[in-house]
């Protein structure tokens, strides 16, 4: 049984290695398709994530710690979304396409921490073991929709593996 930990690390450190190979592609085709991986993979787990965390907050009483941990995993989402958004209209490889994109490694990265240092722990304060395993796979089901939704509507010929 994976844990949605694992699940949530492994996306997070998929995403920073597509970043890394998107910090020097040899061809503009090559760009093309590194920002579509990257914006697929960040779509993918922010929906997947946002839809576990909306069912276990729906379960909660509002006193819950969780929900401000929830909020900022959010309010994470967003800011990362707004940094792939302007990495996107950037000039490929100069040094405010290169800034952006460790920006945006620095986002997941911390995202990644507070997801590991706050909302796991948490969610094992909240939830028992069978509800844990079921939020890992609905998260693992709902990313792999989201991939295949996103990418049959896209114009893509290659989408890094997230």
């Amino acid at each position: 049984m994976t844990e949605l930990s694992t699940l949530l690390r492994r996306d997070h450190r998929d995403l920073d290695s597509a970043l890394l190979d998107l910090a020097s592609p040899a061809t503009p085709a090559e760009v093309c398709d590194a920002i579509d991986g990257v914006r697929l993979g960040l779509i993918a787990h922010d929906e997947a994530e946002d839809l576990v965390l909306s069912a276990v907050l729906a379960s909660l009483p509002e006193s819950s710690p969780l929900h401000l941990v929830v909020a900022r995993t959010r309010t994470d989402h967003l800011q990362a979304q707004r940094a792939l958004s302007a990495l996107v209209v950037t000039r490929p490889g100069t040094p405010t396409w290169r800034r952006r994109i460790e920006l945006l490694r620095a986002l997941i990265a911390r995202h990644d921490r507070r997801e590991m240092c706050e909302l796991v722990p948490q969610l094992a304060n909240e939830l028992d073991t069978p509800t844990r395993a079921l939020l890992a796979g609905t998260f693992a089901t709902a990313r792999l929709r989201g991939f295949a939704t996103l990418a049959s509507s896209a114009t893509i010929s290659y989408a890094v593996a997230l």
